[in-house]
């Protein structure tokens, strides 16, 4: 039997499933349109950064491209996959997609029911050299520099 790896927990529509064992279907408008968003959130010292912030770009952008914001609490779920993976410093990844809605048509259907994919990295986010803090993670903090 071998350990469990971390980071080897995901969340797909509704459960926390194993990465191996996630399957999203090839049909899903996300993959056939890029009809999605994405959202990354950092962890650091075991908080969430900035969440706030990142929750509402999220419901922006969803907004944006006609999508609901899954009726799910996603403050919730981020806490349940930093604690699964046991993740201290990393980043946790939502996507939401407008889902598999059946045969391809371009136009989608009239009510969209979205998928929701989310999983964890762990990830030293700063880094010192020579006395000072390098934020090692793609973009900015909101504001310029953010606060942990």
């Amino acid at each position: 039997m071998s350990a469990i790896a971390k980071n080897d927990w995901v969340y797909l529509n509704g459960e926390f499933v194993r990465r191996d064992a996630a399957r999203i279907s090839p049909f899903d408008r996300g993959f056939l349109f890029a009809h999605a968003a994405y959202e990354v959130t950092a962890i650091y010292g075991g908080k969430l950064i900035d969440f706030g912030a990142h929750l509402e770009r999220l419901g922006r952008t969803l907004s944006g491209i006609e999508i609901l914001p899954p009726d799910i609490d996603i403050e919730a779920l981020h806490h349940e996959m930093m604690h699964r993976n046991d993740v201290t410093e990393g980043l946790i990844y939502i996507q939401v997609s407008a889902g598999d809605q059946g045969p391809r048509d371009f136009y989608g259907p009239e009510e969209i029911v979205p998928s929701v994919f989310m999983f964890s990295t762990e990830k030293r986010l700063i880094m010192m050299r020579r006395g000072m803090a390098l934020w090692s993670f793609r973009w900015p903090m909101s504001g310029g520099y953010g606060a942990i």
